[in-house]
């Protein structure tokens, strides 16, 4: 039985000496993996169809022999999203985007709004200020991660629940912490670093690429979300700290 979705490469890998497996992020399905016959081989007609961050309408079928596994018999495709590639450092945070998905989505799992901001921050990537790049990278994982379940709690105590004062910490694993219950492990943070991250939640990014952090308050943003992911992630992430 055939199926029409519209999905975003995220990853690929070669299956064998002509045929590829590649991880997309649909509207209809939320993650899966699709096999892509004959794609290595010369002159291959889908082939347009596996590069990162291509979006497509693929013509597919679930294949009996592989759970969650899909393959494309045709299909069209909608954007081939090639400003992304016309400058090194727009495709290595295009990387980064698509790696935060990946990683962090388990397959069959659909929902429409990961799909569509998914797609609004590539859309928004080559015509942001390349100064706030790393600012529209981190806002975008925020958002994601709400999505997912996963978002740290940042107004209140995640130990007491009371009221944080100047003086805070980052639980890796929770949220922020007030100075009367933080542990050893937890990592200090400025009062003005928490409100910058919750900026994130609340602006539209656009108003996310007109932001301006101090780069002490930014560094230490990067920090703490790196580590924070660790405990989401199933794989290491390969492009993060790049």
């Amino acid at each position: 039985m055939y199926q029409i979705v519209n999905g975003i490469v995220l990853n690929k890998t070669n299956y064998s000496e002509y045929d590829k497996i590649v991880n997309f992020y649909t509207l209809q399905l939320g993650k899966i993996r699709v096999l892509f016959k004959g794609v290595n081989k010369l002159a291959a007609k889908l082939i347009s169809f596996t590069e990162l961050a291509t979006e497509a309408e693929l013509q597919l079928i679930k294949l009996k022999s592989a759970d969650y596994m899909f393959k494309c018999t045709g299909g069209k495709v909608v954007n081939y999203n090639n400003v992304l590639r016309e400058s090194i450092e727009i495709y290595l945070y295009t990387c980064k985007i698509l790696e935060i998905v990946d990683k962090l989505t388990l397959e069959l799992f659909s929902d429409e709004k990961k799909y569509f901001l998914l797609k609004r921050v590539l859309e928004v990537l080559p015509v942001c200020d390349k100064n706030n790049y790393d600012i529209l990278f981190l806002a975008f994982v925020y958002r994601f991660i709400k999505l997912c379940g996963y978002a740290p709690k940042l107004n209140r105590c995640v130990r007491c629940n009371n009221q944080i004062g100047e003086e805070q910490y980052f639980d890796l694993t929770s949220g922020v912490v007030c100075s009367d219950c933080k542990k050893d492990n937890d990592i200090k943070i400025s009062l003005n670093t928490t409100k910058t991250i919750q900026k994130f939640y609340k602006l539209n990014a656009e108003e996310v690429c007109k932001l301006r952090i101090e780069k002490e308050s930014l560094e230490k943003i990067k920090e703490v979300t790196f580590l924070y992911l660790q405990n989401y992630v199933y794989k290491p992430l390969l492009t993060y700290s790049l």
